[in-house]
């Protein structure tokens, strides 16, 4: 019968061998999938992967920092360069 120590020892052994047959296989599933998902030309919608959040456009821009160019659309947090400030001399024109 073995040791405690042969035991660990093998296990340490059969963990490095897990550990190389899974990185070999998962590489050669991952290169399969890609050449699926271009072939069918399938996106992360198609494969149930993208969210709501992933799938809503984003805001159009209403307001603009002159001095920066940076813009805000309104929505969410105020930026510094708008904060506490009339809003209206940010409009962007036509908006």
């Amino acid at each position: 019968m073995a040791t405690y120590k042969e035991l660990l020892a093998q296990r340490l052994q059969l963990d490095a061998q897990i550990e190389k047959a899974k990185s070999a296989e998962v590489s050669k599933i991952i290169a399969e999938v890609k050449t699926l998902i271009a072939q069918y030309e399938l996106t992360a919608r198609d494969l149930g992967f993208a969210t709501g959040r992933q799938l809503k456009r984003k805001a159009e821009a209403r307001y603009i920092d002159a001095k920066s160019g940076s813009t805000w659309s309104g929505l969410g947090r105020e930026p510094g360069w708008i904060k506490g400030k009339d809003r209206n001399r940010f409009l962007i024109k036509g908006k």
